[in-house]
């Protein structure tokens, strides 16, 4: 860490990389402070807090803060794009430089669940708690599906951009209002499955105006207003409006703003980046400091290992106060939350122990792939492999770890494959963006500007 710290250039944007930490360690957090375990007579399973403390639901305006980090991501993508067009690269070389090094940990990661599951299969845990268990550890995964979609997109979304800069804040919320009055006109949830892409896309968007510098001519007044008017539209969506408060699922309720988004997320990514502007000044004042900025750098150097891995912590704990008879008291209760700060703090020391053990796997590889340039073939590869990638990481986030080798799960664009199955299409999509028999010339020296 003292190495990645002296060796930071004068012209990285520090902010950019806490806002990229501090998301995931909400996200994290929020996971644990909502969870809820449940003993059954067959096992063990669990849900979320949010059915039964309302005041949770509205924590999920601060709580929810997806939004941000597809935000930081759209900066750093606009920066890789911008990277490629420098160098003569083409397609291929900057998807590999966006992508690799998550489908590095996750690879790991879905091949230790895969096994895991395996010997839980042949365990006496009954096969309802085991899919339970292996489907949860399993949600990140439709994150970073998502997350791919999006970074696969930014080339030529940066070129809209670069020409006309206004138009998908336009063209996005239209289309998102439309597939929203359709779902809640329908009642059908499949309708607006696009809003996963097009309501994430608009948070890129805006992380494209910011790394163009549009956000540093803003006053933080006219931040504030714009955040605090994002904030009342909001409230108006969801008391007068038809949407529900919280900003995640609520066990339960028939309608849900995140599966898929609403316009609600889309009105949120205002409010929150206006508020983390508005902000940034006093925030970079501290990370001029050593230590705020060693903590970041920290986070950051394992933040896929810190997501990937947060939901098998409440698994591992779970499971073992399981075993040892322990009662789970019921979500909402002063039991409940007494038990909160213990729950929180133990599920972060499995936590600190699983990127211990799994973190080395985020770091980069030693050599680069050397780039490919510009050509139809590599370009039609890496589409190929984009696309194997993120229908494998669907698959598994929608079917889980178990069972492993049966085809289980709900069906993806018609077809349903088995874990094993969909983890081959996670791992091939990435060997085939490393092919080294798609290189052409030797990489030149490491932009400093990459992120």
């Amino acid at each position: 860490m003292r190495s990645l710290v002296e060796a930071t250039p004068e012209d990285r944007d520090r902010y950019v990389d806490l806002l990229r930490g501090l998301s995931i360690l909400v996200v994290v957090l929020g996971h644990w402070l909502i969870s809820v375990v449940i003993r059954t007579p067959d096992g063990v399973t669990g849900t979320s807090a949010l059915g039964d403390v309302r005041a949770l639901q509205l924590a999920t305006w601060v709580l929810q803060v997806m939004p941000v980090f597809f935000f930081v991501g759209g900066f750093s993508n606009l920066l890789g794009v911008r990277q490629a067009a420098r160098r003569g690269w083409g397609y291929r070389d900057y998807l590999h430089r966006r992508v690799v090094r998550l489908v590095r940990p996750t690879g790991i990661f879905v091949g230790v669940w895969l096994l895991a599951a395996l010997v839980l299969e042949r365990t006496p845990i009954s096969p309802a708690s085991v899919r339970f268990v292996a489907g949860l550890a399993a949600q990140p995964l439709w994150f970073l599906a998502v997350y791919l979609i999006v970074v696969a997109l930014a080339p030529p979304l940066a070129a809209v951009h670069d020409r006309w800069p206004w138009a998908p804040f336009v063209v996005l919320p239209v289309l998102v209002g439309a597939l929203d009055a359709g779902r809640l006109a329908a009642g059908q949830d499949g309708l607006a499955l696009a809003n996963y892409g097009l309501v994430f896309l608009f948070a890129q968007q805006v992380g494209f105006l910011y790394g163009d510098g549009w956000f540093a001519e803003r006053s933080r007044r006219s931040l504030l207003v714009a955040a605090g008017g994002a904030f009342v539209v909001l409230v108006a969506l969801t008391t007068v409006g038809p949407y529900p408060v919280s900003m995640v699922g609520v066990p339960g309720a028939a309608l849900s703003n995140m599966s898929p988004p609403t316009v609600c997320i889309l009105v949120l990514t205002v409010a929150q980046v206006g508020a983390a502007m508005a902000l940034a000044p006093a925030a970079r004042r501290a990370l001029a400091g050593r230590r705020a900025w060693t903590a970041t750098v920290l986070v950051n150097a394992r933040i896929m290992t810190l997501f990937l891995w947060h939901l098998s912590a409440i698994v591992a704990v779970g499971g073992a106060a399981w075993a040892a008879g322990l009662d789970f008291p019921a979500g909402g209760s002063a039991a409940w939350w007494a038990g909160r700060p213990v729950w929180v703090l133990v599920s972060a020391v499995v936590l600190a122990g699983l990127v211990a053990v799994f973190g080395r796997f985020e770091s980069p590889p030693r050599q680069e792939a050397p780039p490919s340039g510009p050509g139809v073939a590599p370009t039609l590869l890496a589409v190929v492999a984009a696309l194997a990638i993120i229908r494998g990481l669907i698959g598994v986030a929608m079917s889980g770890f178990s069972p492993v080798l049966e085809a289980a799960g709900e069906p993806f664009l018609g077809v349903a494959l088995s874990p094993l199955a969909d983890a081959v299409l996670i791992v091939g999509g990435a060997v085939l963006l490393q092919m080294p028999w798609l290189s052409r010339r030797r990489p030149p020296p490491q932009d400093r500007t990459e992120r």
